[in-house]
């Protein structure tokens, strides 16, 4: 009987560590989404702030591609009527 009692508190013991172990098995992992996260985040507004550039950018060329013709346009002489 005494070798039964001491058999489940060697299982006990044992279930209580691998309890412990789990729990920082989570923590830990809990932590690594929060920095995936956090990296997630991080590219996204990089995204929105490269697809804004990207917007400004296009803009500009236009107004200065209209601009280079707009001169052009001035260069040219005056219809002939």
């Amino acid at each position: 009987m005494f070798a039964k009692v001491l058999a489940f508190a060697k299982s006990l013991i044992l279930y209580v560590d691998e309890l412990k172990q789990a729990r920082r098995d989570i923590d830990s992992l809990q932590d690594d989404m929060r920095r995936v996260m956090q990296a997630v985040d991080r590219l996204t507004y990089q995204m929105e702030y490269l697809q804004k550039s990207q917007v400004d950018f296009e803009k500009n060329i236009l107004l200065q591609f209209e601009n280079q013709l707009l001169k052009f346009e001035k260069r040219l002489p005056p219809p002939k009527l």
